[in-house]
């Protein structure tokens, strides 16, 4: 059994980023100050959470550490290049918080003291419901693309989250590079729509009709608008 680590104290800004990231249906990622690790936020639309922390360090030699024994002990999964933890929409701030700055006291001894960067998964200008149906949170996405609002969009889902596709606005149109199964990171599934109201929301349903044809489950759905200077 892993040794207990000390515990990460509930901090205003652990709190302040749970409660910002429901607010932005987006994720808010905060680090120490000497920026050697980090641990994140990331809410669903529909106000669900996943907690992420950066993966401790591991000599090449070593099996499973104590720091990693105690993620997965704790209900962390490893997923890419993050270890992830689901929690549901009824979780509360307070809980979420607590548990992100355990994960990240447990993982690297470290305390969260700076707030790094956050991205935003709606629009002020055009949010859906929470209750809206995937597509609609996808189309809304896309829109802020032909707006000239954001670079890009990433659009993901499941428990923990896994990546679907990223769409760019490329020479008026809608481009959307879409993960297989298995394949994360590569786009090998890739199509084009109108860079128009009607293209989002033709390509936001299109999207969802693939990713059903292979998964089972979809929800919760995770949605990072890319500003133009990140």
């Amino acid at each position: 059994m892993a040794p207990e680590r000390p515990a990460g104290r509930l901090t205003e800004l652990l709190l302040r980023a749970v409660a910002d990231a429901r607010r932005l249906r987006g994720s808010v990622v905060v680090e120490p100050s000497d920026g050697r690790c980090w641990a994140a936020a990331v809410a669903a639309v529909d106000g669900s959470l996943e907690l992420r922390v950066s993966p401790p360090r591991r000599r090449f030699w070593q099996g499973e550490t104590d720091e990693q024994r105690w993620l997965r002990e704790h209900g962390f999964e490893f997923v890419v290049d993050a270890w992830h933890l689901p929690l549901p929409a009824s979780a509360s701030d307070e809980d979420a918080a607590r548990q992100l700055g355990e994960a990240l006291a447990a993982a690297h001894g470290a305390e969260a003291q700076v707030r790094a960067f956050e991205h935003r998964g709606v629009h002020e200008d055009d949010a859906p419901s929470v209750m809206a149906p995937p597509e609609e949170h996808v189309a809304a996405a896309l829109r802020t693309l032909v707006a000239g609002h954001q670079r890009g969009v990433h659009v993901g889902g499941g428990r923990p989250e896994r990546h679907w596709a990223s769409i760019w606005p490329v020479d008026g149109e809608l481009l959307t590079e879409r993960d297989e199964p298995g394949r994360p990171g590569q786009g090998s599934d890739v199509w084009r729509a109108p860079l128009t109201a009607a293209g989002c929301e033709g390509a936001a349903t299109e999207l969802l009709r693939r990713v059903r044809a292979e998964r089972a489950v979809t929800a919760p759905l995770f949605i990072q608008l890319l500003d133009h200077d990140k």
